[in-house]
C-alpha cells in the first residue's frame, strides 16, 4: 500500500511538472485573444497517454538533465527574444513587451542595460514596469528608481509616471487581503426591540 502511494505521488508530480511547463510555455507564445488550448486530463486518462505528445523539453517523464536546465532554457529563449525587439522597428518593438516580462527578474535583468540607450530605454521602462505589475513590484521599482538620474527628462517623466502607477498598484494589492478579511467576518445580528403599540388601550370598569 505505501509503495502504490509513493508511486500515485511521482505521477502527480509528473503530471504538475507537465502542466505548469505547458501553461508557461503557452502564456510566452500567445499573446493575442482566443481559445486556451486543452490541457491533459491526467487525472482521468493517467500520466502515460499525455507524455507522448509532450516536447522533451517540458517533459519530464523523459529525463530531467539537471536542475538548471529550465533556468538555462530560459535565458536562451529570452536571450532571443531580446535581440528581436532590439532589432525591431520602434514602433514595432512593443509587440515583444509582455513575452519578454513574462520572465519577471529574469527581464529586469535583460533590459537594464537598455536604460542607457536612448533608442531602448523607452521600451525598457516599459518592459520593467509590467514586470512590477504582474509580480515584481519591489524589483522593478528599485531598478527604475535607481536609472533615473541618469535619464533624460523625457524618460525620467516615463519613469515617474511607472513608479506612481507601481505604487497604486502595491496599495491595492495590500487592501485585498483586508477587504476580504472584513468581507469574512460575520456581521452580529441586533436583536430588534419590541414595538411599542399605539393604540389606546381601555380601562375596564
Amino acid at each position: 500500500m505505501g509503495k502504490r502511494l509513493e508511486e500515485i505521488g511521482l505521477e502527480l508530480a509528473k503530471a504538475l511538472g507537465i502542466i505548469r511547463a505547458l501553461v508557461r510555455r503557452h502564456a510566452r507564445n500567445h499573446s493575442g485573444s482566443g481559445a486556451l488550448p486543452q490541457l491533459p486530463n491526467v487525472a482521468k486518462d493517467g500520466i502515460t497517454r499525455h507524455t507522448r505528445a509532450v516536447p522533451a523539453d517540458v517533459n519530464p517523464a523523459v529525463g530531467d538533465s539537471g536542475p538548471n536546465t529550465a533556468d538555462s532554457d530560459d535565458s536562451t529563449t529570452l536571450a532571443a527574444l531580446l535581440e528581436e525587439a532590439k532589432a525591431a522597428s520602434p514602433q514595432e518593438r512593443i509587440a515583444w513587451r509582455d513575452r519578454i516580462a513574462s520572465y519577471d527578474r529574469l527581464a529586469i535583468a535583460g533590459v537594464t542595460p537598455w536604460l542607457s540607450d536612448s533608442t531602448l530605454a523607452a521600451f525598457a521602462i516599459r518592459v520593467i514596469w509590467t514586470v512590477g505589475e504582474h509580480g515584481a513590484p519591489e524589483e522593478a521599482t528599485k531598478a527604475l528608481r535607481g536609472a533615473r538620474p541618469k535619464l533624460s527628462p523625457a524618460l525620467q517623466g516615463d519613469v515617474d509616471w511607472a513608479l506612481a502607477s507601481l505604487k497604486t498598484a502595491q496599495k491595492r494589492d495590500a487592501a485585498k487581503p483586508a477587504e476580504a478579511a472584513v468581507g469574512a467576518t460575520p456581521v452580529a445580528r441586533t436583536r430588534e426591540a419590541p414595538r411599542m403599540s399605539t393604540t389606546t388601550r381601555r380601562r375596564s370598569t
